[in-house]
């Protein structure tokens, strides 16, 4: 019987089982594909605060961006720029795949191409039925970590509940010139309720993608004619464009741990909710997860009780974020095409962008949200500018 077996060997499932094996667990890592970072659908951004914090693998960067182009639904442009990056763009396959070998170098066990098909929690282990033909066709522990990403029927099949709402997102990999920045795009012709991006990852290429609340394909071959985007685009040798097609959750599961079972990244909603990404939110409640992991191991309880303040844990972290982000995204989809223009019109006036640029962070965009729908003189002309009246009571966050 193994001490912990992780089912999932992307970023917060690797982090994990490194950590536990660093600490002498007996780890298994289970990832469903041939290789580990096949099937991984993601911008691939991850923000400089995760590589400095983790630590993380820079033989995996493609580049690194300190520019933003925003792009509004008319198609005016708004410029950020910071004088040190602020985010990496890296290749999922290596990036996965260079986490996956810390935790074997660790002292955990890597296998590949085993799809756990059910999993049956006793008084005494979990159970771990893999497909036919993998080997072992049971596997047994003394708890079982789900970081299987979004989507997977193992989590509600364990009786996990939530998120209770998702949206689509959509991407592609074309031939791209001349983007020496990350571009944005709002409007509801093109990523009706979210928003397009482009970026560069280098050899004439770029990866665009839309995140929206519905037909994200369908949207994303609307952002890939944009004049912004069509402009820059190399037409392709045999002319086929290959678009990728996953869903979101916006939201949590209502609980990450029950006996013997604890869920992490993706799978329990561990996903910004404002921009959709989840790497560096998943590493940091995988290093939580696995703090609990020990107790209980050393204590030798693994119940539901003993693995809760995991779940009190990464909530006190990332909740208020999370909700916030919500909160955004409800207010942003209210605002029509012409009101997104004019937020745009507000961000040239003189002064504004060295308000927000003392507030933005790439991953923790509470402050800049509170910042300026609460700045008395800011929130005001926002409001003033999208109809919302005088008063700010209704609109404080």
């Amino acid at each position: 019987m193994r001490d912990v077996v992780i089912v999932g060997a992307g970023p917060a499932g690797s982090t994990m089982a490194r950590c536990l094996a660093e600490e002498g667990l007996d780890v298994l890592l289970l990832e469903e594909h041939a290789e580990v970072g096949d099937g991984v659908i993601c911008s691939g951004v991850i923000g400089r605060e995760a590589f400095e914090r983790f630590d993380l693998p820079n033989g995996a960067t493609l580049g690194r961006i300190n520019r933003f182009r925003f792009h509004s639904p008319s198609g005016k442009e708004v410029d950020y720029q910071t004088g040190s990056p602020l985010a990496m763009i890296v290749c999922r396959k290596k990036f996965d795949s260079a986490l996956a070998r810390r935790a074997v170098e660790a002292g955990a066990e890597l296998r590949t191409g085993s799809q756990v098909r059910n999993i049956t929690v006793g008084t005494e282990d979990v159970r771990l039925e893999l497909r036919p033909g993998g080997e072992p066709h049971e596997l047994r522990a003394r708890l079982c970590v789900l970081a299987t990403g979004f989507g997977s029927g193992l989590v509600r099949r364990c009786g996990f509940a939530g998120p209770r709402h998702r949206i689509q997102g959509a991407q592609a990999v074309v031939p791209f010139r001349d983007q020496d920045h990350a571009g944005i795009y709002f409007g509801s012709r093109f990523a009706p309720r979210g928003f397009g991006w482009s970026v560069p990852i280098g050899d004439g290429l770029a990866r665009v993608g839309v995140v929206t609340d519905r037909l994200a394909a369908h949207y994303l071959r609307r952002i890939l004619n944009r004049p912004e985007v069509r402009s820059r685009r190399e037409t392709d040798a045999n002319g086929a464009i290959h678009i990728q097609a996953c869903p979101i959750p916006v939201g949590t599961l209502d609980e990450t741990v029950a006996d013997r079972l604890m869920v992490i990244g993706e799978a329990a909603g561990q996903v910004k909710t404002t921009t959709q990404g989840g790497i560096y939110y998943g590493l940091l409640c995988a290093e939580k997860a696995a703090r609990v992991a020990i107790g209980a191991y050393r204590a030798g309880d693994f119940s539901r009780a003993a693995l809760a303040p995991y779940d009190r844990s990464w909530r006190a972290r990332l909740g208020a974020e999370l909700r916030l982000g919500i909160l955004l995204r409800q207010f942003y989809s209210e605002l029509s095409d012409r009101q997104v223009d004019r937020l745009f019109d507000l961000a040239r006036i003189e002064g504004i962008m060295p308000l927000i640029e003392r507030k933005v962070h790439f991953d923790w965009h509470g402050p800049i949200i509170r910042s300026v729908l609460n700045n008395g003189l800011l929130g005001a002309a926002v409001r003033s500018m999208l109809g919302l009246g005088a008063g700010r009571g209704e609109y404080a966050l």
